[in-house]
């Protein structure tokens, strides 16, 4: 069953329109989940709770555009020895005596 559900959220997540309808279902169920938990509460309230969850609704695709467009591209690659800021991660000092012991024992 996990892997059925990490499936699914990979592929929503791969396209534009299955993230936002994903979005949406779970931002309406979440509106009237809590429109139906103020039951006991005055009707005000109640559309109170249903008008935000509906501005959400009507915010979410715009929002959702804008943050793809606004995202910076990085490249992904390691750096490597050619790069302007490549920099070889230190090397402990033990790790040093070790390899002047291995190299002279060898030799």
């Amino acid at each position: 069953m996990m892997p059925l559900i990490a499936n699914a959220v990979v592929a929503a997540g791969n396209s534009l329109a299955a993230s936002i309808v994903a979005k949406v279902t779970v931002t309406a169920a979440l509106s009237l989940f809590g429109a139906r938990l103020a039951r006991g509460n005055r009707a005000a309230a109640r559309h109170v709770l249903l008008a935000a969850g509906f501005a959400v609704l009507l915010v979410l695709p715009i929002a959702s555009l804008i943050s793809i467009w606004s995202t910076p591209r990085r490249r992904l690659t390691p750096p490597t020895e050619r790069s302007p800021n490549f920099r070889r991660p230190p090397v402990s000092p033990r790790l040093q005596r070790f390899s002047r012991r291995y190299r002279n024992s060898s030799a």
